[in-house]
């Protein structure tokens, strides 16, 4: 539903890091539009896991947040 969905909007999961695309390209574009940006543009690891999902869904979302705190725990705490 879309209030779960909302739910999940500003959580580590659904944000992204951008480096070579500048925010106002995605914007409010439909996912696919952003999938295609992402993956023609950016080049940080961390984005695809964005692009290589067909439907982005609550389950993608947490799949993503569960890979950035591994990131997060390698980078910071090994």
């Amino acid at each position: 539903s879309w209030d779960e969905m909302h739910e999940w909007l500003h959580t580590l999961g659904n944000l992204s890091i951008i480096d070579d695309v500048d925010n106002s390209a995605l914007s409010n574009k439909p996912l696919f539009e952003k999938q295609k940006i992402l993956e023609e543009r950016s080049y940080l690891k961390i984005n695809k896991h964005i692009y290589e999902h067909s439907e982005w869904t609550i389950e993608a979302i947490k799949e993503r947040a569960i890979k950035i705190l591994g990131y997060i725990k390698e980078i910071w705490f090994n």
